[in-house]
């Protein structure tokens, strides 16, 4: 007699403690495809899980087309501090960014941007049983129609903030956090723009005892960043100007670069952003001299400043040149492989440079960066050809 033994397999389906974002297509396919949005993340990461970000979306930006993020009844961290970039999420000038129900949410490295809301919470809305902790966060630029453009927290539940910047949000009442009635607790050294509604936690201070940067509605603390653009690296950034609070404020941080990949700590301290400020050379004289280096002839040149600046260059300019010319007298200036950004942002009417229609003002080779605030040009002329 033969004997057949039937082996029964039980295959148990264990769930994922942590799923990686592999796009940064706003999607919501069921089951997720091969590749995995933060929506389809957050749905399917169960309670006490972690949704992380894939290396390829380093620096990235993801765009909410379905509508706002939620999360609801689960515990969920979600941690882009991997990337030495992080990660933003624009909410397209559409909808609310995120809402935190009654879970728990941690969240890590993550900017939320050009959220709206038609009551409050531009960016984030937390409900009352909901708790929530910001770590090394940016909330700017979002707008709700009623109260709190950035952060709209209801009591009682806690939420914490570390390390993060509220900034630039615009509302009725509370543009940038309202608290409602919440329990915040603050650490690190965070960057508020106002404490309207939100100064029991954050008081005024540049810095203030604490050691975070917050200012008023009346005097709202102006962070003195550029305009988003190119400053070095593969994506826009937000790069400090010269006087910025934010420059030499920021706690501890274990990232070794920051979000064009350039050295992380310069100076003093961390910078309070994403964006690490090199330390400025400035430019003392409007000649246009070459004394083989700083601190010769008549003062520090535009010239020779760029011939110091090294890789990740950051150049100002004395107050004593506010709307002075330099006029070049020995052709144009070459940057070579290097990271530079020429900031008159302190001066009221600029800096202007000069080709006196003879030369060409800058080349730039080797993947160069070159970025200008409040510094004019003209008088440029190349093969009979001028440019301003």
């Amino acid at each position: 007699m033969h004997h057949r033994l039937l082996v029964r397999v039980l295959l148990l389906t264990l769930p994922v403690s942590a799923l990686t974002v592999t796009t940064a297509a706003d999607e919501l396919d069921s089951p997720a495809g091969a590749n995995v949005s933060l929506r389809e993340a957050i749905r399917d990461t169960p309670s006490l899980g972690t949704v992380d970000f894939n290396s390829s979306l380093n620096g990235g930006t993801l765009t909410l087309t379905l509508g706002e993020l939620s999360v609801i009844s689960k515990t969920l961290t979600i941690d882009a501090s991997s990337l030495s970039v992080g990660i933003t999420l624009d909410g397209g000038g559409n909808p609310r960014i995120l809402t935190v129900g009654s879970g728990t949410v941690n969240i890590l490295g993550v900017r939320f941007t050009c959220g709206f809301a038609p009551a409050d919470g531009g960016a984030i809305y937390a409900f009352s049983s909901s708790h929530l902790t910001l770590t090394s966060c940016t909330v700017t630029s979002n707008t709700s129609a009623l109260g709190g453009g950035g952060l709209w927290l209801i009591s009682p539940a806690t939420r914490t903030i570390t390390n993060t910047i509220v900034a630039r949000n615009t509302s009725v009442d509370d543009a940038d956090l309202s608290l409602q009635g919440a329990t915040l607790t603050r650490a690190g050294a965070n960057f508020i723009r106002s404490n309207d509604g939100n100064s029991s936690v954050f008081p005024a201070g540049n810095p203030n005892p604490n050691g975070d940067l917050v200012g008023t509605d009346a005097a709202p603390l102006n962070p003195r960043l550029s305009p988003l653009a190119f400053y070095g690296g593969t994506t826009e950034s937000l790069h400090p100007l010269i006087g910025s609070p934010v420059i030499n404020s920021g706690g501890a941080t274990a990232l070794a670069t920051d979000q064009r990949g350039l050295t992380r700590t310069v100076g003093a301290a961390t910078d309070i952003g994403s964006v690490e400020t090199a330390t400025p050379l400035t430019v003392t004289t409007a000649l246009d001299e070459n004394n083989g280096g700083l601190g010769l002839g008549t003062g520090d040149s535009l010239r020779e400043c760029l011939s110091a600046v090294g890789t990740a260059g950051h150049i100002s300019f004395a107050p004593g040149l506010n709307g002075q010319f330099i006029v070049l007298a020995t052709g144009m200036m070459t940057v070579n492989g290097d990271k530079v950004f020429l900031d008159a942002s302190s001066l009221a009417s600029g800096v202007t440079v000069s080709g006196n229609s003879a030369s060409r003002i800058f080349r730039l080779i080797n993947n160069s960066t070159l970025a200008l605030h409040s510094v004019h040009l003209n008088g440029g002329l190349h093969s009979g050809v001028a440019i301003g």
